[in-house]
C-alpha cells in the first residue's frame, strides 16, 4: 500500500471522527435549551410559558407576549451555535 493511500485513509478516518464529535456536540447543545419559566403563581410566569407547558399561561394581563424569563435569548445563542456547526 502506498504512503499516499494510507494518508488518504487517515484523512477520511479523521473526517469521520470529526463528524461524530460534531454530532455529539450538537446533541449536547440541544439538551441545553431552556423552557419558558413557569411559576406556581401563574401571574409571574413567562408570557410564553404556554409554548413549553401545555395548558399553562401567564395570568398577568399587563404582560405582552414577549419572553421575560431569558429563555428566548438563551436559546438564540444555542441556535446560532447549532447553525454554525452546520451539517455535512
Amino acid at each position: 500500500m502506498s504512503d499516499e493511500y494510507r494518508g488518504i485513509d487517515w484523512c477520511n478516518h479523521r473526517i469521520e471522527e470529526l463528524k461524530r464529535e460534531r454530532d455529539r456536540l450538537r446533541e449536547a447543545l440541544g439538551k441545553l435549551r431552556r423552557k419558558h419559566h413557569m411559576c406556581e403563581d401563574s401571574y409571574y410566569s413567562c408570557p410564553k410559558v404556554g409554548l413549553d407547558h401545555e395548558g399553562e399561561s401567564c395570568t398577568n394581563e399587563y404582560a405582552d407576549y414577549e419572553c421575560d424569563c431569558g429563555a428566548d435569548e438563551h436559546n438564540a445563542i444555542i441556535d446560532a451555535a447549532l447553525q454554525e456547526a452546520g451539517d455535512d
